[in-house]
Parts: C-alpha cells; structure tokens; sequence
C-alpha cells in the first residue's frame, strides 16, 4: 500500500468514526488492517453499551499460499488496534494463532513494522504466517489479536479475532 493509500484510508477511517463520536461519547478505538485498498479499511470504533470496557470482533478473511517450503506472512490477516483513531498508535497488543499445525502445515505468528512518518516511531501490524508442506487443500486458521487501550484514564480490553480461510496449492 503506498503512503497516498495510506492517507486516503486515514480520511475514510477518521470521516467514518467521527460520526458515532458525535452522536454520544464514546470510546475511540479503530483496527487497521494492512495489505488492503483504501475502500477496505476496517473500522469498528464504539462500544455499544455504557461502561464496558471489553470488546470483541471477529471477521472472516480468506488468505492463499503458494510458496512450499518456507514460511511466508499470509495476506489480509495482518492488523493493528489504534487509540484514539491515531494510525500512529501502538498499542500494547498481542496475536495468537490455532489450530499450529495442520496437515498442510505449521502456522505461526510475526509482526511488520512500517515507518509512515509517525512522530511515535514505526507502526506495528500483528498478523498469521504459515509454513507450507506442499500438500494442496484448504484449512481455517483463527487468529485473535487483544490488545489494551487506556483512554481518559480507563483501561480496556480489545480483541479482534479473524477467522481465516486458507487455501494451498
């Protein structure tokens, strides 16, 4: 995705989260998802009842491999949480991924990190790898990326799960 992608995606996400903003106080939370055009930005950004302070989403991707043999970062399933619609935010976060292996593999996590002029530094997306064997087929994977977010003083707890379909060969 180059840095215009990356701008036009920030004005979506911001004109897109600013409305419930407006409507009532709400927290602002966001997911970023790497490896996608500026239409497919991913933007959950309100908490639906008052006061919670966790929240969880889960969205289906379907990802492919082609290279056996060694261990390659699947597409669309890379992610990160923003705090307060900041795209230069890193949140403390963590991934895990399951089933590990599979008939068709090892799957495993990693992070890419991206400079975007960010006065914080680089920018931290969490995603899936997966070490294929060689063997074609299909498999689902679930990633679940959590991360904690304090805002105005309140910490909460987010979590984004991805159910991922992957298809081999």
């Amino acid at each position: 995705m180059t840095i215009k992608g990356i701008l036009m995606a920030g004005a979506a996400l911001a004109t897109v989260a600013a409305a419930p903003a407006l409507a009532k106080e709400v927290p602002h939370f966001s997911v970023t998802a790497l490896h996608t055009s500026a239409a497919h930005v991913v933007n959950k950004s309100s908490i639906k009842t008052p006061g919670a302070t966790n929240l969880t989403y889960t969205y289906g991707v379907y990802s492919t491999d082609a290279t056996a043999g060694s261990s390659v970062n699947l597409i669309y399933t890379y992610y990160k949480w923003n705090n307060s619609y900041s795209f230069c935010s890193n949140s403390p976060s963590k991934i895990k991924v399951k089933p590990k292996k599979t008939p068709y593999g090892k799957a495993g996590t990693a992070t890419e990190t991206y400079s975007y002029s960010c006065p914080q530094g680089p920018t931290v997306f969490y995603g899936v790898t997966f070490d294929w064997n060689g063997t074609s087929g299909s498999t689902d994977l679930v990633s679940s990326l959590t991360s904690k977010i304090k805002l105005g003083g309140v910490p909460y707890k987010a979590k984004l799960n991805l159910d991922i379909t992957l298809t081999l060969g």
